[in-house]
């Protein structure tokens, strides 16, 4: 009796194995989304690193010029005696004094002659940008950093230490010299940390009056350490933006710390955990007071 052999064309998968296929996909994924996402947080707090060593180099670029001042948190410059509206002079935050110094000159000229707010849409500088910030682009949003607002100018992820850029003169504006007026040392205080470009909840009965543009209005500035002081300057909990955030605190998006800008010219990522004393002594420039062993 003849053998015969029989042959079966294969179609493709059956149910059964698609479904295997479609589980080991989704195991594979379920492993290797978690570390993608660490790079990409390792990635971006680089990045953020990289914006406040720019930062700190540029202040220091500044008072070497400006015999040894530093750019007023938010006022007039060169202050001329204090005298205003003269020729020469611009008018706005600590970022705006500092545009020249990060390769911004042409965006700087736009505030020469005391046009406290350049005309045309908001001013993104990427050196101001966190890339782990969120709240980046809210600004926009409700009329701040463009049209039909034209308040802010921008957003800024980064706020500086108004014990250092405002005080001692009134008005935001500043006075102390660089590196004389720094007693702790250079390496012991802060002079830029991380901050939510926007906060969503309101603040002074103005829904939009929290935003952390770099622009010309006070509550617009980006800085921390003004209005509240003390240790509980630092909000380290990564809490909501929209929701949860307090824009009169340093704070920052970054899991389990946040990045700072130091006097003398470095930056360094400070452990979530670390004391609030410890960072408010890092935060006054001449306060005396020995940084505890967490610094």
């Amino acid at each position: 009796m003849p053998t015969y052999r029989l042959f079966r064309r294969w179609c493709g998968f059956t149910l059964i194995e698609l479904l295997v296929v479609i589980a080991i996909i989704a195991i594979l994924i379920g492993l290797l989304l978690p570390a993608v996402q660490k790079v990409r947080e390792a990635a971006n707090r680089a990045q953020c690193q990289n914006n406040l060593k720019q930062l700190g180099l540029a202040t220091q670029n500044f008072c070497d010029v400006h015999q040894g001042l530093f750019p007023p948190a938010n006022g007039y410059f060169p202050y001329d005696n204090g005298a205003q509206n003269q020729p020469g002079q611009a008018y706005g935050t600590e970022m705006v004094h500092l545009l020249p110094y990060i390769e911004q000159q042409n965006l700087y000229n736009l505030y020469g002659g005391l046009i406290c707010c350049p005309p045309g849409a908001a001013a993104l500088v990427k050196v101001y940008i966190c890339p782990s910030d969120p709240s980046v682009g809210y600004a926009q949003t409700v009329g701040w950093g463009g049209p039909p607002g034209n308040w802010g100018k921008g957003d800024c992820s980064y706020a500086c230490n108004f014990q250092v850029f405002g005080l001692p003169l009134p008005n935001w504006q500043g006075g102390q010299r660089y590196p004389a007026s720094l007693t702790d040392g250079t390496s012991n205080t802060i002079l830029f940390a991380e901050k939510y470009a926007g906060c969503g909840t309101s603040v002074y009965g103005n829904p939009a009056g929290n935003l952390w543009g770099w622009g010309w209005d006070p509550y617009a500035s980006p800085v921390y350490a003004v209005d509240v002081t003390g240790p509980q300057v630092w909000q380290q909990t990564p809490n909501p933006w929209q929701s949860a955030c307090n824009p009169l605190y340093a704070s920052s998006s970054h899991t389990g710390g946040m990045n700072v800008a130091i006097g003398d010219g470095s930056t360094r990522f400070l452990a979530q955990g670390m004391s609030p004393t410890t960072f408010w002594y890092a935060t006054t420039p001449n306060d005396g007071f020995v940084l505890g062993p967490d610094w």
